[in-house]
This record gives C-alpha cells, structure tokens and sequence, in this order.
C-alpha cells in the first residue's frame, strides 16, 4: 500500500484556496487601445413662430466607441471629445431655410466631453416670415480633438491625436400661425398746416385666421401725427376685424402735420393685436410705413409742364422748367456754368430776380444746383 504525502496535499489544497479554484491572468505588458467619440445632438424647444428671434438649446452627448480595450486611462483617452466647438453649418441649410433663416451665434466653445457626457449649449437664430411653415432639419456642425490609439508598452505610450469635424441635424419647427402685413401704402400729400389721408392695405400672408384684429397707429412727437390739425394726436386705433388667409383689408385715417413741420417722410409704426384660432392673443410689432409730408412750393422734374425750353449760353445748356406753381420757374445749370444773374434773366425775363433754393434737398439735384426764378 502506498502512502501519500499529507504534507504535499496540504500545499495544493492551500493553493487551490488561496486563488478561489480560478486562474488569474495578468494583463499583457504590451497592446493598442482602440476608439473614438461617438457624438449626438438633439434640440430642446425646437417651435418657432414667424419672428422669433431667440436661442435654440442644443444638447450634445458622447456615448463613446470603444473597439479595442486596455488599461481605463487610456480606453477614457480614446473615447473622450476635447476642444469641443459648436456652430450652425450655415452651409448645409437645406434650401428652405438657406438666406432666410439668421444665424446670430458664432462657433460656442464646448471644452471637453468625456464618454457618457452630455453639455448643452445655446445657438441665436431668427426666424423671417419667407420660411413657410413646417418640419426642418437644422444642420449643426461639431469640431473636436480626439485620440484614435494608444500603443504602450514597457517605454512611453505612443498616442496618435486627430482632428475630427462633423454635421449633425436637429429638428425644429415653424408653426402655422397668421401673419399680417402691410402694402399698398397710399396717401395724399400732407402738407404743413393742413389735413389729409393716410392709407394702406393690412393682409393677412399667413396660414391661419386672424380674428378681432386691431391696430395701433404711432408717430414720434407731435409734427406728424392723426386726426385734423386741430386735435392731432401721435396715435390712432383702427378695428379690421377678421382676417382669413390671403384675405386684405384697406385702412385709411386722417392724418396732419404742424404748421413748420419740415417735408419729408416720417416713420409710422404699427402694432397689431389679434387672436389665433386656437384662442391666443398674440402681438406684432414689425409693421412700418411712411407718412409723406411735401412743400406746396416745391417742384421735380417730374412735374415739368408744356412750355419747357432749351437754351444755350457759352456752348453750355440750360432748361428752364415750367413749375406745377403760378409765376414760377425751375432754372437748372450744369456744373461749372459761366452763367451770370444777368445771363439768367435773359433766359427767363429781364424782370425776373434768381435765389439759390437752399438746401436742394427736395429736388432731384443729379450734381447740379438749381435756381428758382420768380416771374413777376
């Protein structure tokens, strides 16, 4: 019979207990870790009226890809983003959104986004009333750093960096909604110390009704302003009422100016209040015009009336223009003319006594001075 060593069966059983019946495997000395970031976007947010002006919050997160694992530092180095930077990629908008949508926002930096991150970061766009409604996706390019590899071993780790730049998209959305416009604009001249109209066409361009629409008339000060001269006034309110898509509306209001108001074309704002189908009151406020106010005295070449004549002096021509006014005359030189006053009244009478319209500016110049000639 043969008699077994206890001791040595001892040894392998403290062997087996001290490593739990499982061989351990240490990792290689030596490899290549492999990966890259993997980035998404979405859009938080994402509905946009016609004249929204505002930022769109974008998230972007990096599940990271892992092909080839290693020690954690450097499987971390190869699926983390650095230097991170977001833009719109105003040169991938799709065609109906290209040079209609305003981008405001430059490229935002991100900074680093390591595996399993997520930043969000704010983009400035504006939405104009050209975009019809509906689903878009907004391009948004990503710029970053990354890690492709590293290979270790018993000396330093070699890491091969690239750079990596990519066009995600989001969704945003343009919601019907009605849109009001103003054109046509139309009104009798309003000259100073007096009354006339002011008028225009408001439509509706947008998709939905606009119902109980009412608008807000303002000048800036009291010159120009609505109502009769005696009890002008810098605002006005007009009632339109319903307006369906497409469907318009002509508006006309008495208008004024002050007895020194200066001519000229001055700015009316218009702000319209109205209630959409689904019952929200919305206001809109990029309505403008012009209310024209015009010198009873003055005259264009426009308004040349029958009886204009050439006449020549010193090889140089000269137009004396009947004006739209009794017993007055629209004299213009060309540059540089040797024309004297007396020259000027052989042209026009010998009763005749020139004075230099100063400044010019309600007469189409084209370089040239003009004189009016009374003809008492």
């Amino acid at each position: 019979m043969r008699t077994v060593p206890v001791v040595a069966v001892l040894g392998i059983a403290l062997l087996a207990a001290s490593t739990g019946g499982v061989s351990q495997v240490e990792p290689p000395d030596e490899g290549t870790v492999l990966g890259s970031p993997s980035l998404s976007v979405a859009a938080q947010d994402n509905s946009f009226e016609w004249g929204d002006r505002r930022d769109l919050a974008v998230t972007i997160a990096n599940a990271g890809d892992l092909v080839r694992g290693g020690p954690e530092r450097f499987e971390d180095r190869v699926t983390t983003a650095r230097s991170v930077e977001v833009s719109v990629a105003t040169d991938r908008l799709p065609p109906a959104l290209a040079g209609r949508l305003q981008v405001e926002s430059g490229r935002v930096l991100l900074g680093e986004l390591p595996e399993g991150g997520a930043r969000t970061v704010n983009l400035s766009v504006g939405v104009s009333q050209s975009i019809p409604p509906g689903t878009y996706q907004l391009p948004v390019r990503i710029s970053y750093e990354y890690t492709s590899f590293v290979r270790y071993g018993p000396n330093e780790p070699q890491y091969n960096d690239a750079d990596r730049e990519v066009v995600e998209r989001v969704t945003i959305v343009v919601v019907d909604r009605p849109r009001l416009s103003l054109s046509a604009v139309q009104s009798t001249d309003v000259e100073p110390g007096t009354t006339g109209t002011f008028r225009f066409t408001v439509a509706n361009t947008g998709t939905r009704v606009a119902r109980d629409v009412g608008l807000t008339l303002a000048t800036d000060g009291t010159a120009v302003g609505f109502g009769a001269e005696s009890i002008r006034r810098s605002t006005v309110g007009v009632f339109v009422g319903d307006l369906e898509p497409g469907e318009s509306a002509t508006v006309t209001v008495t208008a004024s100016a002050a007895e020194a108001t200066a001519p000229g074309t001055y700015l009316v704002e218009t702000t319209a209040r109205y209630t959409t189908g689904g019952g929200f009151q919305r206001v809109q406020t990029d309505l403008r015009s012009g209310l024209r106010v015009v010198d009873p005295n003055a005259t264009t070449l426009d308004e040349r009336l029958p009886g204009d004549r050439p006449w020549v002096d010193g090889g140089r021509s000269v137009t004396t223009l009947e004006t739209n006014v009794a017993n007055r005359r629209l004299l213009s030189i060309p540059p540089g003319s040797p024309l004297s006053e007396r020259a000027i009244g052989r042209a026009t009478g010998p009763s005749t006594s020139p004075r230099l319209l100063t400044p010019p500016s309600r007469l189409p110049t084209h370089g040239r001075p003009y004189f009016v000639v009374d003809g008492r």
